[in-house]
Order: structure tokens, then C-alpha cells, then sequence
């Protein structure tokens, strides 16, 4: 059943449950000695059949075309004219109808109400058949333009976290091509192997990263090449500790999440002439990601440790948009180190 059927079965159902509930309600009120009182009479038909037709005169018509088209003097008008018509019959009716007695004795005949009743009775009908045609035409406009503002914003999701990637990855491939050509000059048997390695990182960017998700075991076998190629580069001074343990590795993940903090942590860590290191452990657990990155603060690189680049700005983006009310990012610095926490519900 296409979505056109189930808006079209639920529509029917509520004008059902509606008017159920205003013809069927008053009847179940109105049997007495198991006969049906003043309910069932002509004028009740009658005004019931003016009520329909008020009813949707507004439903099909009125409301959509001029109150959402903006002619509320038009709408306003329109149903006072014909509220007029209606008195106006009702009067003569009310005139006429009861001198002659009802053709039917399974009917009673109706009592000659006091006028204000009836004027009173009528506004009160038609007026609450206008009301809730009205509120169920806003509600039927509301939750269009809902559904339509929800498909927007998810485009624009996805246009924005595309953007972000966008902006990411030609950031860290040109810190990786900088630290290549600086392994060129020192040890070119290492340049090769680490030419290999980005080949393997543009591979997995090409062929694995276009989906919303992949499996937290491809991004780990990622930062564990990139891992490698950073400390290729780097001198004896330098001490990494790359800690992972996943309980499921198919859980699924944003893809290139952790780069820009592994890529943070070596970019503002590393020193050539200092003893530093560099502390990472990712850990995940019944559908839980904890990640902790830790690196050594250097004098050079302390006064702008705390805007950590692009990489940081573009994950905390990425994180309120994909994971919103589902992480926790923290940012500490503690004996010396720069801690980055980051916990996610996947």
C-alpha cells in the first residue's frame, strides 16, 4: 500500500470517528421507553445534512483555496453569507413545519422550541463544523510542511556532513604528502613503504567512505596505517602507545570520525629534539565508543593547542550533526598532556 492509500485511509477515518461521533452520540442519548426522542426528527436530519455540507464546503474549498491562500476577508464572508441562507431557511422552516404532524409515528413530534434556542443551536453546529474542518485542514498542512521541512533538513544534512568530509580529507592528505617528502630526504626505503601506505589510505577514502557508515574494524585498520606513517617520520624521541579493542568489529561508524584527533595529537605532540609521546585508546563496547588521545604539550606548540586546526573544528561539526545527544567530547590538560575524550552511542 503506497503512502498516497494510507494518508487517503487515514483521512477517512478520522471524518468516520467525527461524524460517529455527531450522529451516532446524540442517539444513544436520546431513546426513551425504547423509543428515540427529539433527536429523530426531520429538523435534526436536516440540520445534520446542512452541517455536512457546511462541513465540507470549508474542508475541500474554503480553507484551502482562500484562508491558506491568504483571503481571509473572502473565507470570512463567504461563510457568513451562507450562515445567513441557512437562518434564514431555518426560520421558515420553523415557521411552517410544525403545524403539520410528523408522517411517520415512529417519530415524535417536535416541540416548538424558543427561538434564541434555535439560533443558538445552529451558530453552535455550524460554526463547530467550520472549526473542525479548519483544524483538520491545519493539521493535514501542518505535518505536510513538517515532512517536508524534515526531507529539506536532511538534505542539508547530508550536503553539509559532505562539505565537512570535503573539507577534511584534502587537510589531512596534505600534512601526509608534507611528511612524505620530509621521509624523502632522510630514508627513501621508507618513503617507498610510506607511498604504500597513503596508496592504502586513498584507497580505503575512494572506495570505503562514501557510505553514511562503515565498520569500526575499517576505521581502526585506517588509523593503524596512518599510525605507521606518522612514525616513520618521527625520531627515537618519540613514544606511541596505540591501545584498540572492539567487542563487535561490524558496529558501524560516520567514517574518518577519529582521524582529525590522531592527526591533532602527532601535529601537536612530536618534537625532534624533546622526549614526547602519544597515548590512543579506542575501546568499544555493547555499541559504545570510548576514545582517548593523549599527547605531550610542547612549548612550541602551546598557545595554540586549544584551537587544535581545522581537524577539530570540522569533528565537533560532524559530531553534533551525525550524533547529536548521543556524545560526549572533552577536552583537558592534565601533568603535562593534552587529553581529548570521546565517548558515542553508535
Amino acid at each position: 500500500m503506497n503512502k498516497t492509500w494510507v494518508s487517503f485511509l487515514k483521512t477517512g477515518i478520522v471524518h468516520l470517528f467525527f461524524w460517529f461521533f455527531w450522529l451516532v452520540v446524540p442517539l444513544l442519548f436520546s431513546i426513551a421507553d425504547g423509543r428515540p426522542m427529539r433527536p429523530l426528527t426531520h429538523g435534526f436530519w436536516m440540520r445534520t445534512l446542512v452541517t455536512m455540507a457546511f462541513f465540507y464546503l470549508n474542508y475541500l474549498w474554503l480553507v484551502p483555496h482562500l484562508l491558506f491562500g491568504r483571503k481571509m476577508a473572502w473565507f470570512i464572508l463567504i461563510n457568513v453569507f451562507c450562515l445567513l441562507l441557512v437562518v434564514a431557511g431555518e426560520w421558515l422552516r420553523h415557521a411552517f413545519a410544525f403545524a403539520t404532524p410528523p408522517p411517520d409515528e415512529f417519530f415524535r413530534a417536535e416541540p416548538k422550541p424558543p427561538p434564541f434556542i434555535v439560533l443558538s443551536g445552529m451558530l453552535f453546529s455550524y460554526g463547530f463544523a467550520i472549526s473542525v474542518a479548519v483544524a483538520l485542514r491545519s493539521t493535514s498542512r501542518w505535518a505536510k510542511m513538517d515532512a517536508q521541512k524534515r526531507a529539506l533538513e536532511n538534505e542539508h544534512l547530508k550536503s553539509e556532513l559532505s562539505n565537512l568530509k570535503m573539507q577534511l580529507n584534502p587537510h589531512f592528505f596534505f600534512n601526509t604528502l608534507n611528511n612524505i617528502y620530509a621521509l624523502i630526504q632522510v630514508d627513501q626505503e621508507q618513503a617507498q613503504a610510506a607511498v604504500h601506505r597513503l596508496g592504502r589510505l586513498m584507497r580505503y577514502h575512494l572506495y570505503e567512505t562514501n557510505a553514511e557508515r562503515v565498520p569500526i574494524s575499517g576505521e581502526l585498520e585506517f588509523l593503524d596505517s596512518y599510525v605507521a606513517l606518522m612514525r616513520m617520520r618521527s625520531t627515537a624521541l618519540l613514544d606511541v602507545d596505540f591501545y584498540r579493542r572492539v567487542e563487535d568489529p561490524n558496529r558501524m561508524i560516520a567514517p574518518l570520525l577519529l582521524v582529525p584527533l590522531v592527526e591533532n595529537a602527532f601535529k601537536y605532540g612530536v618534537s625532534s629534539d624533546k622526549a614526547c609521546s602519544i597515548r590512543i585508546r579506542v575501546v568499544e563496547k555493547q555499541g559504545v565508543l570510548h576514545a582517548q588521545f593523549k599527547n605531550s604539550i610542547l612549548e612550541e606548540s602551546a598557545s595554540d593547542q586549544s584551537a587544535a586546526g581545522i581537524g577539530l573544528v570540522n569533528l565537533r561539526k560532524r559530531l553534533a550533526l551525525i550524533y547529536a545527544g548521543r556524545y560526549r567530547f572533552d577536552v583537558d590538560t592534565n601533568a603535562g598532556l593534552y587529553c581529548v575524550e570521546l565517548s558515542i552511542r553508535l
